[in-house]
């Protein structure tokens, strides 16, 4: 048994001992029964019998008293056989003075006795057995606790570092108690809120931080391509052709599977514009788009492998591609001059109608979108419809991504629009996911139109490219944005049905939980994040993933954005810190789409 004393009050001073000093002295000396020697009347308390004084013959104890002070800490007595000390009380200084003898070790002895002094904490019928006494100092033993300690905060206080102007989430975790660690790059941290999108070496396991190892597998625009390419052969409808238009990455291997796309695009594209008007193409081009469209309705049919499509073949590319009556010949005249391939023609495109998800989408144009893979805010992008464009602009770096461009996006006011969705995964393993119950729209400055490729005001709908337009201050629609409220009611007006959830949320519900899936295991249990999901809709009424963000602006770029992001912050402090304390708390605008457990 220890027991231990605190002489935190006996300090070392120049001057001469006060008064109060000097009572705890000679209080010190009383409880102790220090008589002659102050050594042998602090033994005597631990002698067998029940009153020491009436033995003044009793044999000297085989244990003695080893004490060691040390400032601002606390002080333990253990009964040793192996040291010999003499205690001495120096009234000058108020502090205990040691001397030792080293004593060959000897059997421990019974102790027992009656204590009911104050310096033992008025502890009763106290029993000491087989003790052994020696100096141990007790200090914090966790780093978080002595940085803790030297800045005055409890304990059990939690702290957080928020790494960017948050002001609301700060706002939310002060409310709660928590403190602010103002050193950005310290380690010592409950939770930590940073714009970076790496997870720091020196995390610990217990650690809350905002981002997961792997988020880069959803944000890189060549990763998410790379991962939802993988659910491509998926039946059933969830194959990802129904939700994310195909994506390339321009690296060698990717080029190839694009250049074989674009060429089958190509030709389904002049079928489409042939259907409508038989006299645009000459009658061999017709016919070999008709042919190639056949072979790629088929494939369709039977399911995409990941090998090259093998469906235009030279032949029908050098025909598809030139404007030499020559160089065109007469093939495919030869090999349709029994048939009406007029009839075939509208035959196969109504095949198409069917059998591709993304018939709709493709439009007549053959339109593409080059993205960078590691920009956002809109940089760099570029849009082409002729392969050779593309291959120049890409040729320097295999990091961009070549997409299909929407060619029949759902307009409001003449103008196009993207959906930016907040969702939030608050752990990997079980995965869990929160959509923010409101989005909001943005638009573009210009009216839309397929023929001014070049325009960014036509066809980006980023915020930081809008607001560089002259035009931004008098646009038709303030902001360039509106609340899910208005385009509700916009849907309700325009389809006389609730549109929006019975059809929009839930395709962006399974967008989310598909394409996070398609990654796996994110990696680290304590992380949680909020991504920003970017989506369109088109004319039919069919949702699209067009990429996913980490780390989304949450700048009050617009009074609707404003009200929204205090929201968001306010509410993700409530899921990640409310929530996993207790599963009833109110998780305030998020809510719970899927929870499960993830493949690793």
């Amino acid at each position: 048994m220890q027991d231990f004393i605190c002489v935190n009050s006996m300090k070392k001073s120049k001057r001469s001992l006060s008064e109060k000093q000097i009572t705890d002295v000679e209080k010190l000396r009383k409880c102790l029964n220090l008589q002659k020697d102050v050594m042998k009347s602090f033994l005597n308390l631990y002698t067998k019998t029940e009153n020491p004084r009436k033995q003044p013959n009793s044999k000297k104890p085989a244990c003695e008293l080893s004490v060691k002070r040390c400032p601002n800490a606390f002080l333990q007595i253990i009964a040793s056989p192996y040291l010999s000390s003499k205690l001495v009380i120096n009234n000058k200084l108020g502090v205990l003075d040691k001397t030792q003898e080293v004593k060959k070790p000897q059997k421990p002895v019974k102790i027992l006795e009656k204590c009911s002094t104050s310096i033992f904490k008025s502890r009763n019928n106290l029993s000491i057995s087989s003790i052994n006494i020696e100096p141990k100092i007790l200090r914090p033993q966790k780093p978080f606790d002595i940085w803790k300690y030297h800045n005055k905060i409890p304990v059990d206080t939690k702290i957080f570092i928020i790494k960017g102007k948050y002001p609301d989430m700060r706002a939310s975790l002060l409310k709660r108690g928590w403190i602010e660690n103002p050193n950005n790059e310290s380690i010592f941290y409950d939770l930590k809120w940073s714009r970076s999108a790496r997870v720091p070496v020196s995390i610990n396991d217990w650690q809350l931080y905002n981002h997961f190892p792997r988020n880069l597998q959803l944000t890189a625009k060549w990763n998410l391509c790379k991962n939802l390419n993988k659910q491509i052969l998926k039946p059933n409808g969830k194959s990802s052709l129904h939700f994310f238009p195909r994506c390339f990455r321009l690296n060698d291997k990717g080029f190839q599977k694009f250049v074989e796309y674009y060429k089958i695009v190509f030709s389904t594209s002049m079928l489409k514009e042939t259907i409508s008007d038989f006299s645009i193409y000459h009658y061999e081009k017709i016919a070999a788009s008709v042919q190639i469209s056949k072979r790629w309705a088929g494939k369709l049919k039977f399911g995409i492998d990941d090998e090259e499509y093998g469906i235009v073949l030279c032949n029908d590319w050098r025909i598809l591609s030139s404007d030499d009556i020559k160089t065109i010949g007469t093939y495919y005249t030869r090999y349709y001059k029994d048939e009406n391939i007029y009839e075939l023609a509208e035959k196969i495109n109504e095949d198409l109608k069917t059998l591709d998800p993304q018939y709709y989408i493709n439009g007549t144009k053959n339109i593409w979108i080059i993205k960078p893979g590691q920009k956002s805010r809109g940089r760099d992008i570029s849009i082409h419809t002729r392969i050779r464009d593309i291959y120049d602009y890409t040729n320097s770096s295999d990091m961009c991504v070549v997409q299909k461009y929407i060619e029949n996006p759902l307009l409001i006011n003449s103008k196009k629009f993207d959906i930016r969705q907040w969702v939030l995964v608050s752990n990997n393993d079980p995965l869990t996911i929160w959509i923010f119950k409101e989005c909001y729209l943005r638009f573009t400055i210009n009216d839309y139109s397929n023929s001014e490729l070049g325009n960014v005001f036509t066809h980006l709908t980023n915020n930081s490219i809008s607001k560089k337009s002259k035009e931004f201050n008098k646009a038709e629609i303030q902001g360039c944005m509106w609340s899910l409220k208005s385009f509700e009611e916009y849907l309700m007006n325009e389809f006389e049905y609730d549109v929006w959830n019975i059809k929009i949320l839930p395709d962006i519900k399974r967008i989310v939980k598909r394409s996070l899936i398609s990654v796996g295991n994110l990696g680290r249990k304590n992380s949680f994040e909020l991504f920003g999901y970017d989506l369109m809709v088109d004319n039919n009424l069919n949702t699209w993933l067009i990429e996913i963000n980490s780390s989304p602006a949450m700048d009050y770029s617009t009074p609707i954005t404003e009200n929204l992001v205090k929201r968001v912050m306010e509410d993700i402090v409530k899921v990640i810190v409310d929530y996993a304390a207790d599963i009833s708390v109110d998780t305030g605008s998020f809510e719970l789409i899927y929870t499960g457990k993830q493949k690793k």
